[in-house]
C-alpha cells in the first residue's frame, strides 16, 4: 500500500510535522480525516494512505477537478523520480571527477 509520510501530509496541509503531530487526532475527529495506518507508537512515524489521505483532501472538489488535481499529482511524482535519477548521475560524475583530481 502506498503511504504518505507525516512529512508529506503536513506539506498537503501547508503546516509543519510538529502541527500535525499535535492537530492529527482532531483533524481525523472534526473534520473526518482518515486515521493513520498504525496506531501511534513511541519513536514512529505516523504514516497514511496515499488513496485515503487524497481522497479526504479532493471531497469537496468537482469531478472535473478531482480528475486534473489526480493527473497533476501523478505528473509530479514521474518529475520527482526522474530528477532523482538526474541528481543521483550528477553526484557520481562528480564523485568521479573529485577522486581523479585529487587520486583517490
Amino acid at each position: 500500500m502506498d503511504a504518505l509520510s507525516a512529512t508529506e501530509v503536513a506539506a498537503e496541509l501547508g503546516r509543519s510535522k510538529d502541527w500535525l503531530y499535535a492537530n492529527w487526532k482532531k483533524l481525523v475527529r472534526d473534520r473526518g480525516m482518515p486515521p493513520p495506518l498504525h496506531a501511534p507508537q513511541r519513536g514512529a512515524e505516523l504514516v497514511w494512505s496515499r488513496v485515503q489521505f487524497f481522497a479526504w483532501l479532493d471531497k469537496d472538489l468537482s469531478p472535473e477537478m478531482k480528475n486534473r488535481v489526480a493527473a497533476i499529482r501523478t505528473a509530479i511524482e514521474a518529475f520527482k523520480g526522474n530528477l532523482e535519477a538526474h541528481e543521483q548521475a550528477e553526484i557520481a560524475k562528480w564523485r568521479a571527477h573529485l577522486d581523479e583530481k585529487f587520486g583517490h
